[in-house]
């Protein structure tokens, strides 16, 4: 079993690179591009057990993936206010169509 010992700072710098490759989309090495640990292991060429030896650059990783889906309140608020605005100006819409429609019919 013995083997080379590994590269603590390669592992590090292919892990690094595999997560920039996949939060990019354009990963080397993994076939599905998900972002998970597994490929994260599979596009650093590691081991996962590999990769779990780092786990600074695992949170590192998983916090990305998180704050990828995550509205910020305040987008999430002006996407509200825009919906309420765009009701309103449908609203708008309906009712100067309707007054046109009278302003017709009385002349």
């Amino acid at each position: 079993m013995g083997g080379k010992p590994r590269d603590p700072a390669a592992d590090r710098a292919a892990i690094m690179a595999a997560a920039e490759r996949l939060l990019a989309g354009t990963p080397l090495r993994s076939v599905t591009g998900k972002l998970t640990i597994s490929e994260l292991a599979v596009e650093a060429g590691l081991r996962r057990d590999t990769v779990y030896q780092h786990p600074d650059l695992v949170e590192s990783f998983q916090a990305q993936v998180t704050a990828r889906d995550a509205v910020p309140e305040s987008m999430a608020t002006m996407a509200r206010e825009l919906e309420k605005t765009r009701e309103a100006l449908r609203q708008a819409k309906n009712e100067l169509a309707a007054e046109r429609r009278t302003t017709a019919f009385l002349r």
